[in-house]
């Protein structure tokens, strides 16, 4: 969004500075003038690329690991079976979130990295979460 307002912006300032002093600029100026809209085109251009290529970027995979040790991946529940199966889909040098609830035991945390390992994933980013407290019974 931050690359999306700047865009806009940056073209309202080069139309503004356009008509602006069009009109009243001696030929040196016209020249600056010239080369400083070439300038903010190019840095336009590049801000634009960039927002496509941004919106065009998936999103990094996420597996989220419940306290009971279950594996969730794009909110479908997987056995450690479809988890590897997914993770060898992906590029070498992706990038995962492995989310995981604070009371969750190494053993299951550990095994997910053996599976991103073996997949040859090595860009594992780790997130911890506490699992909301129980409800009281009514």
């Amino acid at each position: 969004m931050k690359i999306k307002n700047a865009i806009i912006a940056l073209s309202l300032l080069l139309a503004s500075f356009t008509v602006g002093h069009a009109q009243d600029s001696t030929p040196g100026e016209t020249e600056l003038l010239r080369a400083e809209i070439a300038r903010q085109e190019m840095v336009l251009q590049i801000l634009k690329a960039k927002l496509a290529s941004l919106e065009t970027s998936p999103s990094t995979p996420t597996i989220v690991i419940d306290a009971q040790g279950e594996m969730t991946f794009e909110d479908r529940p997987l056995s450690k079976t479809q988890l590897a199966k997914k993770l060898s889909e992906f590029p070498q040098g992706t990038k995962v979130i492995l989310a995981v609830d604070s009371s969750t035991g190494f053993r299951e945390v550990q095994s997910v990295v053996q599976l991103c390992s073996e997949a040859g994933i090595t860009d594992v980013v780790f997130s911890t979460h506490q699992s909301a407290p129980p409800k009281p019974i009514q």
